[in-house]
């Protein structure tokens, strides 16, 4: 069975028609099948300054993300990677520069992105790098990735985690200012991360994870001693609801230990 994924190219002023070249480039599990959502000119035009433009000659292009299009071109092109064309013309791009049309373009891929796999055309979306400063001169209302999938699926909870096989950590806020975070969080929505965090560790790891919870003040507030007490006003009675729900959680963890390498052995996500 195929596991097939879009992914979107991202600013096309930015790294991301590069990445999206190495993806085509790097042999890949023969049951992944792709698709780059993005500019089939920037990616021409950018293989061809790198030397690489061969990686490009036998790529199919299509002119649309309508479901019905990329289903048609994919069973016809077989493993090979397919790119759904959306413009901009690279000529109209300028490498580096942050531009509103580049923003309005990046945004557009992740839209018709989320459109595929809504469609159930593809299984998982891949985003590449935007820039949120385009995004904002484009006049797109969300802050980043986040938001849009959060509306666009109509998902009732979610958080962002970011994960690798070192450390895997889940954010309670996104996309404010530092000086917001403190009159941002609250007990339900820490444990709402909690649990989002727990059930996606458990698919991943096979097994009921241990999830570490960080606290908000430098030495995890020290009782008081630093902030407003949010660690014992906000922080522990999430972390005693989740417990009661039944999951393995520690916390409030003093950010400045909370990551060396023997903590990172104890726990699967932070």
């Amino acid at each position: 069975m195929h596991s097939r994924i879009a992914v979107t190219m991202g600013d096309p002023a930015g790294i991301g028609p590069e990445l999206c070249l190495r993806l085509i480039d790097t042999p890949l599990d023969r049951g992944v099948r792709l698709v780059i959502v993005g500019s089939g000119s920037v990616l021409r035009a950018v293989a061809e300054r790198l030397g690489i433009a061969d990686a490009m000659a036998a790529i199919p292009i299509v002119g649309s993300a309508d479901p019905a299009s990329v289903t048609a071109a994919w069973s016809t092109s077989g493993t090979v990677p397919l790119i759904v064309d959306l413009g901009p013309d690279a000529e109209r791009v300028r490498a580096g520069a942050v531009d509103a049309e580049t923003g309005r373009a990046s945004f557009e891929y992740v839209e018709r992105a989320i459109e595929l796999a809504l469609g159930g055309v593809v299984d998982a979306v891949v985003t590449g790098p935007i820039h949120k400063e385009a995004w904002h001169a484009a006049g797109v209302p969300y802050p980043g990735h986040t938001e849009l999938f959060s509306e666009r699926t109509g998902a009732q909870r979610t958080c962002m985690m970011l994960t690798s096989e070192a450390i895997t950590c889940s954010l309670v806020t996104t996309h404010i200012g530092l000086a917001d975070v403190a009159r941002a969080i609250d007990s339900e929505r820490i444990r709402t991360v909690i649990e989002l965090t727990g059930h996606a560790m458990q698919r991943l790891r096979g097994r009921p994870p241990r999830l570490g919870v960080c606290g908000l003040n430098p030495h995890a507030g020290e009782h008081g001693l630093f902030g407003y007490g949010e660690e014992e006003r906000v922080i522990e009675p999430a972390l005693a609801a989740a417990r009661t729900a039944g999951w393995n959680v520690e916390g409030p963890l003093s950010a400045d230990t909370a990551f060396t390498p023997d903590q990172r052995r104890r726990f699967d996500a932070y």
